[in-house]
């Protein structure tokens, strides 16, 4: 129960003084009490309170839709759109921010795995390495290499050599000393900054972004000991990719990458580039009739709209 209480104002305000009550007009000239309503209701909140008869005279309604329309500041705070990629997670809130782990995770924007490309890397033949995310949505960079000189010789030869996985947590230090992680356009800017020309994104849900985190982890544990080794056509910095994505030596995460049917990375990303967009179901394949007679209907790849009318 809410108790709300008033004190009766001075009938006198100016006793204090020394002068005497002013006098007041009155359409009855003081022969009947005469109240008015609008003097004596005080707003609480969201309440009216009448301060004559100690009671809530009304409640206030707001008009939500108006207040998130101007951002009135009490309710800021709210999301005032879905989030895109809602139909990826039914079994959360599509007005949530990083599955609700805002003390642990930072900016993952549902974008997760970002595949990038050094043209110039291993004689020109290209080198490919990535940036993933772990499952609370940080960034880490992931690439793969021969540990001795042999990414030229294994073309002629076929060799193994020694081989290792380097995973690189994207952290920033601020002016302050504080280190916190990078955004996935910092982390971009980090490595596109360098070497690597290119770069295409591959959606991932969180499960697997776990998957391959675990995955990714697993494959330096197991070139740091040698069970592993790099080998230019059957184990190269493409075929790691692949693994930690895939799962094909660790935990399978449903993710089907197109099948690299040349060892050469540059040749591979232009293979990704052509795939990855319909493994995101961002295109689709319809057919436009013709409208002629005696003339079949084309295939054409046109984008995959969402309901909302956004590809």
């Amino acid at each position: 129960m809410v108790s709300i209480s008033a004190k009766a104002q001075n009938p006198n305000p100016f006793k204090s003084i020394g002068k005497p009550a002013p006098e007041i007009l009155s359409l009855s000239n003081g022969k009947y009490p005469e109240i008015f309503e609008n003097d004596t209701l005080r707003k609480i909140g969201s309440v009216m309170f009448n301060t004559r008869t100690n009671k809530i005279a009304y409640f206030i309604e707001t008009d939500t839709m108006y207040s998130e329309a101007t951002l009135r500041p009490e309710i800021v705070s709210r999301w005032l759109s879905l989030d895109p990629l809602a139909r990826k997670y039914p079994g959360m809130s599509p007005y949530n921010f990083v599955a609700n782990t805002p003390l642990n995770a930072i900016d993952p924007d549902g974008q997760d795995v970002v595949f990038l490309i050094d043209k110039e890397g291993a004689g020109g033949n290209g080198h490919m390495a990535m940036l993933f995310q772990d499952k609370t949505g940080n960034w880490l960079y992931f690439s793969q290499g021969a540990a001795e000189d042999g990414s030229q010789l294994g073309f002629l030869s076929n060799s193994d050599y020694r081989g290792g996985v380097e995973i690189l947590r994207m952290q920033r230090t601020t002016s302050s000393g504080e280190i916190i992680q990078m955004t996935k356009k910092e982390a971009l800017d980090a490595v596109t900054g360098g070497k690597y020309d290119n770069s295409i994104t591959l959606v991932t849900t969180p499960e697997q972004d776990g998957m391959i985190t675990s995955n990714a982890l697993k494959l330096q544990a197991d070139f740091a000991s040698a069970k592993e080794k790099y080998n230019v056509y059957s184990n190269n910095c493409v075929d790691a990719c692949q693994d930690a994505v895939e799962g094909t030596k660790g935990t399978s995460t449903g993710i089907h990458l197109p099948k690299d049917n040349n060892p050469k990375p540059n040749a591979y990303f232009e293979q990704l580039e052509s795939s990855v967009p319909w493994i995101n179901g961002e295109v689709k394949m319809e057919s436009i009739p013709s409208g002629l007679d005696n003339y079949p209907a084309q295939n054409v790849v046109v984008p995959n709209l969402r309901e909302d009318g956004t590809d």
